[in-house]
């Protein structure tokens, strides 16, 4: 991405799964994407910083694969149990 972003934000559903591109490269989603989830357009290491507009918005709490979707213990708890194929373990920390 860019130093500004390392994490994107789906501005409509995305699939398990899909290939999008994001700033120039193909992204292959590893689970659906809500609308207005981020996920990981590249690999992010453990203790690393998300940023958007250059402003930190979390650390990865673990190694973060390209195409993850960006999840806390607060967002699993809300949607478990909805359907939804997002990753079992919280991978930040606000």
């Amino acid at each position: 991405m860019t130093p500004l972003h390392n994490a994107a934000i789906a501005r409509a559903p995305l699939a398990r799964d899909q290939t999008i591109r994001v700033a120039g490269r193909a992204v292959t989603l590893r689970h659906n994407c809500p609308e207005g989830f981020r996920f990981a357009p590249e690999a992010t290491a453990r203790g690393d910083a998300f940023r958007s507009w250059g402003l930190p918005f979390a650390t990865a709490t673990r190694d973060v694969e390209e195409g993850e979707v960006l999840v806390n213990e607060g967002a699993i708890e809300a949607l478990r149990g909805r359907g939804l194929d997002l990753p079992d373990e919280p991978n930040f920390q606000d």
